[in-house]
């Protein structure tokens, strides 16, 4: 077939205005599926530049062949073999009969990649051949449509916090149009309730759809597969690798010497695991007589001398709380300059403390009992 691109986009057209059911293109009793096999594998070659495997195009045939009570297959289709293509031939013969076709994977990066305009790794331009639109919904453009990146200054912004811990819960909102009550209440930044808290299952949502093709390298046994079957209204099939594996696995052999080098190996992790256990045990003992060292020849050295006040820890119920307190601390201790007052409030701030002297004072949420570490 020497079709040029305008010849695909004018076929393509011209399918569409038909409207013929799904019955009637797929079946091999009629014309019109080996034709629109010939044409997605002619359209390939134009944007890949090379023409499909066989094995591939069986794929696609499978799928696309009219089945009985089911609602759709799983392929068992072996890592590397090009499933991102069939599922693009696929998407593409299903959407040119007028269909909406929702591609879900669990890689969001496979998500974006095949919905971008790549030339060696995309697909939106071999889609675009048919006048078919593609996009995904997972990249950064998606999760902030309005700036089109991640806001990472949480500060002002309404934010739910665990009493018990102090941890502020940045992903979490409050439902049913309550979290954007409090912004308005508060003039903060309004933002659109988000679909993270509408919770719905994989099997449920899958569910939902009247056709279901997929297509793993892991689909499991006959025992699995029976359960895919039963929940989902499918049929299952497998297809060889496109090559012959170059090996030869001898089973018997091979259990016996990776049996003996793991015991050996086991061996030499326990003996590691007890000389670093021992040197860490004499390099602590050791840490801490220092520090006692150090300890007692500062007190010998201070006398009477030496600054006997204490650090404080003040941990406040809520952020709004440990301003006021803040405030009311600064205005007391104006003459110090506010030199030894630190503050602790945000899950995601650092704490610029690592070592405690006589006099600190330090104001947190509750998340400083625990999200503070200093000596």
């Amino acid at each position: 077939m020497d079709w040029t691109k305008d010849d695909i986009r004018q076929w393509a057209d011209k399918l569409r205005e038909e409207k013929r059911s799904n019955q009637e293109y797929f079946h091999w009793d009629k014309e019109y599926l080996p034709e629109m096999m010939a044409i997605i594998v002619r359209t390939v070659e134009l944007y890949h530049g090379y023409h499909p495997r066989n094995f591939q195009l069986i794929a696609l045939g499978i799928f696309l062949e009219p089945y009985g009570r089911e609602k759709g297959r799983l392929g068992n289709i072996s890592t590397g073999e090009g499933k991102s293509l069939i599922t693009a031939m696929l998407a593409a013969a299903q959407a040119l009969i007028d269909k909406n076709v929702d591609i879900v994977t669990s890689s969001q990066v496979l998500a974006i990649r095949n919905a971008s305009d790549d030339p060696e790794e995309g697909y939106k331009e071999f889609f675009h051949l048919f006048g078919l639109k593609i996009n995904n919904n997972c990249d950064d453009a998606c999760e902030n449509p309005r700036t089109g990146d991640v806001e990472s200054n949480k500060h002002g912004e309404i934010l739910i916090m665990d009493k018990d811990t102090g941890v502020e819960q940045l992903n979490t909102r409050w439902s049913n149009r309550l979290h954007q009550f409090l912004q308005l209440k508060h003039c903060g930044k309004l933002n659109d309730e988000g679909l993270k808290a509408i919770f719905m299952s994989n099997m449920n949502f899958f569910k939902l759809y009247k056709n279901l093709n997929g297509i793993t390298g892991t689909i499991g046994g006959q025992e699995e597969r029976k359960l895919l079957s039963l929940e989902y209204e499918v049929d299952c099939f497998e297809l060889p690798r496109f090559r012959k594996y170059r090996f030869q696995y001898e089973k018997k052999k091979c259990e016996k010497d990776i049996n003996r080098k793991r015991k050996d190996i086991d061996q030499i992790d326990q003996n590691i695991n007890s000389l670093e256990e021992t040197i860490r045990f004499h390099q602590t003992q050791q840490a801490k007589l220092e520090k006692n060292i150090q300890n007692y020849q500062q007190i010998l050295e201070s006398g009477d001398k030496r600054d006997k006040r204490r650090a404080v820890l003040v941990i406040c119920e809520n952020i709004a709380n440990l301003e006021k307190i803040i405030a009311k601390v600064r205005q007391a201790f104006q003459l110090n300059k506010n030199k030894n007052i630190y503050t602790y409030d945000r899950a995601y701030r650092k704490f610029e403390k690592s070592e405690l002297n006589p006099g600190d004072i330090i104001i947190g949420t509750n998340i400083a009992g625990r999200g503070i570490d200093v000596t």
